[in-house]
């Protein structure tokens, strides 16, 4: 086997960069289910547009489907805002694949790089997964209102 220098290097920044393709591949599967809550919120949109008044009589309905209407267009904007910022987390993964490639193979030291970009990427995915946890909260307390309007009656431990 020949002691080549140049194919150390790369199997070095290769055998570095794996870690982060493992991230990578999980912020796609998240980035996956967050694409499918969003096309849910803009689907419930949509028929509440067509068939709202439908849905509820007209005293409690009427009002009701506007409410809810609002609930979702805030959730759909959160849930765009999440996959965005989740979008720029593995962004910055793959940035601090390349600063690590880059360092291997040219002989840059951007240590300090490397790790700014991996942090980066982290407090995105933190961030980005607090809002997906946020917009869950709100489809409770949501599907909630729709079932008290629904069922005309108390049907919560906590209501009289």
């Amino acid at each position: 086997m020949v002691d080549d220098p140049t194919a150390k290097y790369i199997a070095q920044a290769m055998a570095a960069s794996v870690a982060p393709v493992f991230l990578i591949s999980g912020i796609g599967v998240l980035l996956s289910t967050m694409a499918i809550r969003y096309g849910r919120v803009i689907d419930r949109t949509r028929m509440l547009l067509r068939e709202g008044n439908e849905l509820y009589d007209m005293q409690t309905g009427a009002s009701f489907v506007l409410d809810e209407l609002r609930v979702l267009y805030k959730r759909a904007r959160m849930l765009r805002a999440t996959i965005v910022i989740t979008a720029l987390s593995s962004f910055f993964v793959v940035l601090t694949v390349f600063v690590l490639f880059s360092d291997f193979i040219l002989g840059a030291d951007h240590p300090n790089l490397a790790a700014t970009t991996f942090l980066s990427s982290l407090l995105f995915l933190i961030v980005g997964v607090l809002l997906y946890i946020r917009d869950f909260m709100v489809s409770l307390k949501t599907i909630r209102e729709d079932i008290k309007v629904r069922a005309s009656q108390p049907i919560f431990e906590d209501e009289s």
